[in-house]
């Protein structure tokens, strides 16, 4: 078993759709058409990655830098979405992703990664955690309407 981390392609729609409901439930493929679209639109640093195993896509991670939004500095990224399809959790896929993703980051010379996690999500939380991520100074907030 040879797990190959590489760029996300156009391509890889379907697959990330399906690896999605895997793990939520829920059919996003729209959603996820959006975000690739804007991934590969002119201009923007595409640092989104795929992991394949045995020539299988089983695992994805959407990110990109950001570019002033939030008034977040320019020298900083996002982690969009990781998805690991369940049957293939602990085999160190997602650590596999995110080592790639933070050599990517540094290659061009970011300095900090921001993600959200429900606060509830004490799986995921743990995952990043035992990555090095730490409560950021930013805050959340919403307003249900």
């Amino acid at each position: 078993m040879e797990i190959i981390i590489r760029p996300l392609k156009k391509e890889d729609l379907s697959e990330i759709v399906k690896i999605d409901f895997a793990i939520t439930g829920k059919e996003r493929k729209n959603y996820y058409k959006r975000k690739l679209e804007e991934i590969f639109s002119a201009g923007k640093l595409s640092c989104s990655l795929v992991a394949e195993l045995d020539g299988k896509v089983v695992g994805f991670l959407i990110g990109q830098v950001f570019e002033g939004e939030f008034g977040i500095p320019e020298d900083s990224a996002y982690i969009d979405t990781l998805g690991i399809l369940p049957e293939y959790h602990k085999l160190g896929i997602g650590s596999r992703l995110m080592e790639q993703f933070i050599s990517n980051m540094k290659a061009v010379l970011v300095n900090k990664i921001y993600t959200f996690v429900d606060f509830g999500d004490i799986r995921l939380i743990k995952f990043f955690s035992a990555q090095g991520f730490v409560p950021s100074r930013r805050i959340s907030l919403e307003l249900e309407l």
